[in-house]
């Protein structure tokens, strides 16, 4: 360097600085808005003599400091920001931290709305002014009459029928009134929907048609139905619908029941010509599935398209001739599962719903699994995110607050204000206490099961051993033992190492899960004239872990019962027939994993459910349960969950305990207390008595899954007699 000192030392300390190995230079954009003077203060002099094309003729930087802004031709609702001099560090500032990094195309992709701020284009960005116009335009509401707004507004919380009369289903005089005034603005519910709704699932319908994009009911309170008499209220033209790869099938079983009456009588477009006997058309060709290993049928002139959302993110020629196909409504199942702002398949379904002028609908009841974060994709394809909340940046530096190792946490001081504007303004949210008197209760109970510990040992002594090598790393390559802060940072980035024990508690309780299944199947199948079998009370049971699963599903007697399970492995067509056969009265015990099944099917033959393992988060399982506990229920769901003692399974509940909290602020009266535990099994003589909680000190101690990571590198530490550094 001019005034002393390495050139490498100096450049690894800027920000936004790079290295190309091919060309073994360092490229740097970190300058500032004063490059000249940036490379003056350094004595460095910079050499214009090879500039040319737009730069021909250059004798400054100072006009390349500011950063470019390039609206996209194909997804008119973003642009590229090209950082230039400016670095990636201070742009990716002044956009917020709904700007995703593009390395292929090496800039910033943001929505329009990152790119103003307090009436115009935020400060020191180059974008010509119809981006800045289109810009300020997204934030714009749209052009809805206040009553319609106000009329969607209760009718996204209503029952639909008078407060006294909720096991009626008959729509209440106040629902009819506020029905009308959405209609008049939209239109009523046509003739030819062909499925029945109850009152608060109609109410739901036109909630969505005035405005409440976001169809967020808890589960098993039938969104399918509602969100397709949404669509139908809008005029079901050209239906596209994103799914998960399993539910395929049962939604086109659905969308031709309820809008087939609209399309029946369009003329039959004629058949390519195949090779050999043709298939048998699986539904009616206004109905179109899009399934993984199939060729993509012809898309109807009118009609319905299902497609499975991981298509949707791994074609980019299918997303195109979907936006090519010019929706009239956009419907988006288990939306939850696109939740990472900048992730491949939120990606695709953002801009799917963007590309879509009419009704767009994100559908899950499970809108927060963890934090804030995870809502602004499913409030961004409802089309209100940059109207109600100014875009993405603005709304996740609102609700969520980013700790030094860059996990989203939420920011629980706001949490109040996001469920109010929810519930003004975006969502239709009714949980199942509210609008299904009728429905039978759910207890939940726990059962200590005794386990072989010697499994779970040989885990638990693995990761003591791996922890003590990263001591032994981390004090040979230092010279001292780690700080508090090296501990949290070590347990923070490893939360890996708990899997091993996860699935360890689940095979130790694999013995002790096999013997109450078998009994109970014992005890509840009954042999009639001719050998058939009715099973009494049949069983679904849930598991994590596909070896828990094998085991069980190989150790039930074939004799005793007929069983089936639902895995990861299960296509989605086999999926739907199990569970019928549940529904049927064909088996007696079904297995099911909670990721595979926890969503899209009806169990309700099942009163009683098991789970043998269960999942991080609270809404997976509330998922899972509500397979059996939902419309169609006839009997007290009793859901009971095996806790082996000295395991996992008891950290685990503390954890989910302390989610729950956090999400009851945003989701009040939400099934989020998974661990609330109201009943205990007396397995002496078989009756549920009254209980009430926990380890209460476990509940302190563990809330996420970094400090049990924690406390155990805390324990290798005590056990080896080392002392954390000050």
């Amino acid at each position: 360097m001019p005034h002393g000192g390495s050139v490498q030392d100096w450049v690894k300390k800027l920000p936004s600085r790079r290295f190309d190995r091919s060309e073994k230079v360092w490229y740097i954009t970190g300058t500032g808005i004063h490059p000249d003077k940036f490379f003056a203060k350094h004595g460095i002099d910079v050499d214009y003599s090879e500039a040319s094309g737009a730069l021909a003729g250059l004798d400054s930087l100072a006009s390349l400091w500011r950063p470019t802004v390039k609206r996209s031709r194909k997804m008119p609702h973003r642009a590229l920001v090209k950082h230039r001099l400016a670095g990636y560090e201070r742009v990716g500032g002044l956009l917020g931290p709904g700007a995703v990094w593009d390395k292929k195309l090496n800039g910033f992709v943001v929505q329009l709305s990152d790119l103003v701020a307090d009436g115009a284009r935020k400060r020191g960005l180059i974008m010509d002014d119809d981006t800045e116009a289109a810009a300020l335009d997204s934030l714009q509401r749209a052009p809805i009459p206040g009553q319609v707004r106000l009329a969607a507004r209760e009718l996204g919380q209503s029952t639909g029928v008078e407060a006294d009369q909720v096991e009626q289903k008959v729509v209440s005089a106040r629902t009819q009134e506020l029905i009308d005034i959405v209609a008049d603005h939209t239109g009523y519910l046509p003739d030819w929907f062909g499925l029945e709704l109850y009152p608060f699932q109609l109410a739901g319908a036109y909630a969505i048609a005035g405005g409440h994009r976001a169809l967020c009911d808890a589960p098993g309170l039938g969104k399918t139905r509602q969100a397709l008499a949404a669509a139908a209220i809008h005029g079901a033209e050209r239906v596209v619908i994103v799914v998960p790869p399993l539910v395929v099938t049962n939604w086109c079983r659905e969308a031709a029941a309820a809008l087939g009456g609209h399309y029946a009588g369009d003329p039959i477009p004629p058949m390519p010509k195949t090779r050999g006997k043709a298939r048998p058309a699986e539904f009616p060709h206004y109905i179109v599935p899009v399934r993984a290993g199939r060729k993509v049928p012809p898309f109807p002139t009118r009609g319905v398209i299902v497609v499975a959302d991981s298509l949707l993110a791994s074609r980019p020629q299918l997303l195109a001739d979907l936006i090519a196909w010019a929706p009239t409504e956009a419907l988006f199942d288990e939306v939850h599962r696109a939740r990472t702002w900048g992730g491949v398949r939120a990606t695709a379904d953002r801009n799917l719903a963007c590309s879509t002028d009419g009704l767009r609908i994100p559908m899950t009841g499970t809108p927060f699994l963890a934090n804030p974060v995870e809502g602004t994709n499913m409030l961004a394809i409802g089309g209100v995110l940059d109207s109600r909340f100014g875009g993405p940046s603005k709304f996740i530096d609102r609700y969520a607050t980013q700790n030094h190792f860059g996990a989203w946490l939420p920011n629980r001081k706001m949490l109040g204000d996001l469920e109010d504007r929810l519930t003004k303004y975006c969502w239709v949210r009714r949980n199942k206490a509210d609008v299904l008197k009728q429905l039978p209760k759910k207890l939940r109970t726990i059962q200590v099961v005794d386990i072989d510990p010697r499994g779970f040992k040989a885990a638990h002594d693995t990761l003591y051993e791996k922890v003590s090598e990263w001591l032994d790393e981390f004090t040979s390559e230092n010279g001292y033992a780690p700080a508090e802060e090296d501990i949290k940072t070590f347990a923070r980035t490893r939360i890996d190492l708990i899997t091993p024990l996860r699935a360890a508690a689940g095979i130790a309780k694999i013995p002790a899960a096999i013997q109450i299944v078998t009994d109970w199947m014992e005890q509840t199948t009954e042999t009639g004239p001719g050998g058939r079998k009715t099973y009494t009370r049949p069983l679904t049971v849930w598991v994590h872990h596909t070896d828990v699963m094998e085991a069980l599903v190989e150790a039930i007697p074939k004799d005793l019962a007929g069983v089936g399970f639902i895995d990861g492995s299960t296509p989605g067509p086999k999926r739907q027939l199990v569970a019928d056969q549940l529904q049927n009265g064909e088996i007696g015990v079904i297995f099911c994993s909670i990721g595979a099944a926890g969503f899209g099917i009806t169990l309700t033959k099942s009163s009683d459910v098991i789970f043998v393992e269960t999942d991080w988060t609270p809404a997976n399982i509330s998922q899972a349960e509500d397979r059996c506990n939902r419309i169609g229920s006839t009997e007290t769901c009793i859901v009971t969950t095996l806790v082996a003692a000295d395991t996992l399974d008891p950290h685990m509940r503390a954890i989910l305990k302390n989610k729950g909290k956090d999400l009851n602020v945003i989701m009040p009266g939400a099934d989020n207390n998974v661990t609330e535990t109201t009943v205990v099994l007396n397995t002496d003589d078989g009756v549920y008595e009254e209980f009430y909680g926990e380890d209460a000190e476990l509940e302190k101690q563990f809330k996420s899954l970094a400090d049990i990571v924690e406390r155990i590198v805390l324990e290798v530490m005590a056990g080896q007699k080392m002392r954390i550094a000050a």
